[in-house]
């Protein structure tokens, strides 16, 4: 079997709602290139052997206890499995606890990985010296007096590893299996070189840890959760489709001035126009990639609500850098006057190269 990617995550019985709820809400939308199982530890299903794949539902049953002080063992365990059976290029491995928020990232992630192949490890890099583990507060199944090796590796909630990092860490397995703290104890047998060039990124924007709902006003808050991030989805969807066609003159970096209008883009910001709303101020600068001058549309048209003062104030609060008043009424000019900002560096060279153009 081949699998560009192949995502681990760790569940048991006791917590097989935890899996359920993944499968019915992002588990269902991942990429084609990446297959997902989740892992639990069951003996008596592995007797002849130390695993066993079930496609049908996505599930590694692994030789191992099924307990949270076996998840080191049940990690290696599944590591070894995939490298046996399946043609990857990556392990990536989450926790059952764990609900996407970036809807992108399974995209992202794979898609940054195939033009930078530098990177082995990565995920949210944690430091700690030689130390007495005080998660038994958390998990009392935990030793009191678990001493933990001083070590760099990537918080469980999310890490990815290479086939390079697999293939180096299999050998090893003995040794991982007798760490207790999953995490900790892959990153520990991770060798040195690996380490070098860490892709660090914090995964509590992509992942929040989910508990296994009981409480239906709590399931009903969540399904409202859900619901919305299925029409955020479809407002992506239009706008990416304006960023790659209606928008694309404005990554031009030879565009030297952009206007914004007075109209209401109600999927991203339902309150404000474009020249008052700093979401889509943001929007434009960081999504369509317009970094030069941005001047509003006319102040004194009369399609804005509110006096020319509060409108010049916002305006400039919201990210413009230049404000337009075209109706000549000297009082009102005055107003827009002092309350705009002396003309900074950015402005100069802006303009600077636009006379140039037209000399």
């Amino acid at each position: 079997m081949k699998s560009e990617i192949v995502l681990l995550i760790l569940n048991c019985y006791k917590y097989r709602e935890k899996a359920l709820k993944q499968k019915r809400t992002w588990l269902k939308d991942l990429p084609e290139n990446i297959l997902y199982f989740h892992l639990i530890g069951d003996s008596e299903k592995c007797a002849e052997k130390e695993h066993l794949f079930d496609y049908d539902e996505n599930i590694l049953y692994v030789n191992t206890k099924d307990d949270y002080n076996s998840l080191a063992s049940k990690m290696i365990t599944a590591m070894n499995a995939v490298n046996e059976t399946i043609d990857y290029k990556y392990i990536f491995k989450t926790d059952d606890d764990q609900m996407l928020i970036d809807d992108n990232f399974f995209i992202s992630l794979p898609n940054y990985l195939q033009t930078n192949s530098q990177y082995d490890y990565g995920g949210y890099v944690v430091k700690v010296p030689d130390h007495i583990s005080q998660y038994y507060t958390v998990h009392d199944c935990l030793p009191k007096d678990l001493f933990l090796k001083k070590c760099m590796y990537c918080n469980g909630r999310f890490y990815f590893l290479s086939k390079k990092v697999i293939i180096d860490l299999i050998p090893k397995n003995n040794e991982i299996k007798k760490q207790i703290i999953e995490d900790h104890g892959i990153g520990l047998f991770i060798d040195k070189k690996f380490k070098q060039t860490i892709l660090n990124f914090d995964t509590k924007n992509t992942f929040f840890d989910e508990t296994c709902l009981v409480d239906k006003e709590i399931e009903e808050e969540r399904d409202k959760y859900f619901r919305l991030k299925e029409e955020l989805k479809n407002c992506e969807i239009k706008l990416d489709y304006l960023i790659k066609n209606d928008f694309i003159p404005f990554k031009n970096k030879q565009s030297l001035f952009a206007m914004t209008a007075h109209i209401v883009f109600t999927d991203i910001d339902n309150k404000n126009t474009v020249t008052h709303s700093q979401k889509l101020i943001k929007l434009i600068r960081n999504r369509i990639g317009f970094k030069n001058i941005l001047i509003s549309d006319d102040l004194s048209m009369k399609s804005l609500k509110g006096p020319i003062k509060e409108n010049t104030i916002k305006t400039f609060k919201a990210g413009c850098n230049i404000v337009l008043h075209c109706s000549g009424n000297l009082k009102e000019m005055t107003v827009v006057g002092q309350n705009s900002p002396l003309v900074d560096r950015f402005i100069t060279k802006k303009t600077s190269e636009f006379y140039k153009i037209l000399s």
